[in-house]
């Protein structure tokens, strides 16, 4: 099946690569600022028309985000401005909220998400002596409103894996 002929979206410059994702019936657009690391926001309803860019408060990367929608929400994963750390943050049709570190998760790249089997999962490239292993967690949300809640260490797998219980404010308590 062919694709169709590429067709420039007007008003739309970045950097580096989209992220791409359908959110309740409309498609949704991330991707950097075209000199700038802040994250922009556009949504189409048909996939031909976008709304005007809107920078996401708060929200800067040096890579390319990651957008996927499960439980109701909007989600965003991205390395930090000028970090390897992996910044989440999910939006409820209206605002999105404040972006939270994701303890102990470091990328030297973009990361992946999608969502399998009741959960959101996160795949990036981790950070430790041998570079080319891919890291695997797996992101669970509690009640529709909740913030981020996981524990480390539920299940087995390379990277730190992540289930109702735990959150990045209080885990440092």
């Amino acid at each position: 099946m062919p694709w169709t002929p590429n067709v420039r979206i007007p008003d739309q410059q970045s950097k580096s690569s989209p992220a791409l994702a359908e959110f309740r019936g409309e498609l949704h657009m991330v991707h950097a600022g075209n000199s700038s690391n802040d994250i922009w926001h556009s949504v189409s309803p048909d996939g031909e028309t976008w709304s005007r860019n809107e920078r996401i408060r708060g929200q800067q990367s040096k890579a390319p985000a990651a957008l996927a929608s499960f439980q109701d929400r909007l989600h965003i994963t991205h390395l930090g401005n000028s970090s390897n750390r992996i910044w989440h943050s999910s939006f409820d049709g209206i605002r999105w909220t404040t972006n939270d570190e994701i303890e102990g998760e470091l990328s030297q790249a973009a990361p992946a998400m999608a969502v399998f089997q009741g959960g959101l999962h996160l795949l990036h490239l981790g950070t430790r002596i041998r570079t080319e292993f891919l890291d695997q967690s797996l992101l669970q949300f509690g009640v529709a409103g909740q913030r981020l809640r996981a524990s480390p260490g539920s299940v087995q797998c390379r990277a730190k894996c992540v289930t109702p219980g735990w959150s990045p404010r209080t885990a440092a308590r």
